[in-house]
């Protein structure tokens, strides 16, 4: 009898876990997109953290149909175009990146955390694909980009660090596979 409580209180808890999940979308916390962000369309990939949007859902704070210059929240890119330090190991790689997963006439989805632009006058997003892929996220899973804190927009830093560092134990992109 005691054996059936044990089987029967382990599969409560496996079906509760179970709901759970499929209630959250999924296990891994910042994955699912968000229902409040602002639609648009890419029109020129800069690098690997930095994008071209038109944007077509009005109503957000983003100007309906004018194109924003879009620094993707939490991550860093080697460097490609900057006039001091040239071309960093593994900036072309996360370019290219950005141009297959962000490409030119691709639907994304855009969300503000605290502060909605940078000093540079960009507008500070984290960025989901049409197929509700997490791009901020996917980029630095994949060794593209670094987890980057940018105060006060913290909304995601958790499972942001948690991806470098399992990028790095990999040594995936410029943990190793471009830049060893």
């Amino acid at each position: 009898m005691r054996r059936g409580v044990h089987w029967a209180a382990l599969i409560a808890l496996l079906a509760g876990a179970l709901y759970w999940t499929t209630q959250q979308g999924t296990a891994t916390p910042g994955a699912d997109m968000p229902p409040a962000t602002q639609s648009g369309v890419v029109e020129k990939v800069v690098d690997g953290d930095t994008i071209w949007v038109r944007v077509d859902d009005p109503g957000g704070p983003l100007v309906h149909d004018a194109t924003h210059k879009i620094r993707l929240l939490q991550i860093d890119t080697p460097e490609t175009q900057h006039p001091e330090v040239g071309v960093e190991c593994g900036g072309p790689q996360a370019t290219a990146f950005a141009e297959r997963h962000l490409a030119v006439g691709s639907t994304v989805h855009l969300l503000a955390d605290r502060q909605d632009t940078d000093r540079y006058g960009r507008f500070l997003r984290y960025v989901w694909t049409d197929d509700g892929t997490f791009y901020n996220l996917e980029a630095v899973r994949t060794g593209h980009a670094r987890a980057v804190l940018y105060e006060p927009n913290d909304r995601y830093i958790d499972v942001m660090r948690a991806a470098e560092a399992e990028a790095r134990d990999a040594g995936r992109g410029i943990w190793g596979q471009y830049c060893s």
